[in-house]
């Protein structure tokens, strides 16, 4: 099964803090059933913020588009590191 960017820094996560866990999870049979979901909520999530961060934070009012990519980056990566910190580094 693939693997998404959110999952695998939660098995990453899981790997290196709680190894027994891990061990636990992939012993039961459900570690890619949370791997998978682990990608789905944090993609989920992920949009909600960014609409949420726009929002507070309107796209500048500007024709220059490096700018605009420039703000939609900034809103983007503050997305990431929220859901990171929200749903990836937890104990499942």
């Amino acid at each position: 099964m693939p693997v998404g960017r959110f999952g695998n820094l939660w098995k990453n996560f899981m790997l290196e803090n709680h190894p027994h866990r891990l061990s636990e999870l992939v012993a039961q049979g459900k570690i890619n059933e949370i791997i998978l979901k682990v990608d789905e909520e944090t993609e989920s999530r992920k949009e909600r913020l960014i609409q949420e961060l726009l929002t507070a934070q309107p796209m500048p009012d500007t024709e220059d588009t490096m700018e605009r990519a420039a703000h939609m980056g900034m809103i983007t990566d503050t997305a990431e590191e929220i859901v990171i910190s929200e749903v990836v580094l937890q104990i499942r």
